[in-house]
């Protein structure tokens, strides 16, 4: 899923699931963590490629990554260690952070939209085992994608127009 696509579900998600009013804040947090590991993963390798200039295309092969994306991959997409951090948080602040479960979105929507290139190895670091799903930049996948958010917000605009019209 791209990184757009995971910041908008993860909204819809938290939405859907608290009935009252967010604010800003709370917003900006859940899309972060809904981001989060792209955000790690790319944003540090899209500096590693500007500074060094290290990525190298071969025809006809995949691009060459640095690394430390062999590490961090494994690392962020893992269940077990988002479900310790989860956990640890919980500990230190004496109650659940539920904007970093925008984390464990991401992984779960990533195990099942990723095939070929870097499949998500949800288990580390007990398995590398990983699912072989849909690649979310099929057209077709793509477009039921965004289709589906569309759809959804354009919901959630009219809904909100319709109760600001009623309280008239």
């Amino acid at each position: 899923m791209d990184i757009f696509a995971h910041a908008l579900y993860t909204n819809a998600i938290y939405k859907s699931a608290q009935k009252r009013k967010r604010t800003w804040r709370e917003i900006v947090e859940i899309v972060f963590w809904g981001d989060f590991p792209d955000l790690v993963t790319f944003a540090i390798f899209g500096v590693y490629w500007y500074f060094k200039n290290s990525l190298v295309y071969v025809p006809g092969s995949e691009y060459l990554v640095p690394p430390y994306l062999e590490f961090l991959l494994p690392t962020l997409y893992s269940i077990p260690l988002f479900l310790l951090i989860f956990s640890v948080l919980w500990l230190i602040r004496g109650k659940p952070y539920w904007p970093v479960g925008g984390w464990g979105i991401h992984i779960v929507i990533d195990v099942f939209t990723h095939s070929g290139f870097y499949p998500p190895q949800f288990l580390w670091p007990f398995s590398d085992y990983h699912f072989s799903g849909i690649a979310w930049d099929t057209p077709w996948f793509w477009f039921v994608t965004y289709t589906l958010l569309v759809i959804v917000y354009s919901y959630w605009y009219f809904e909100i127009r319709k109760q600001e019209r009623d309280a008239k």
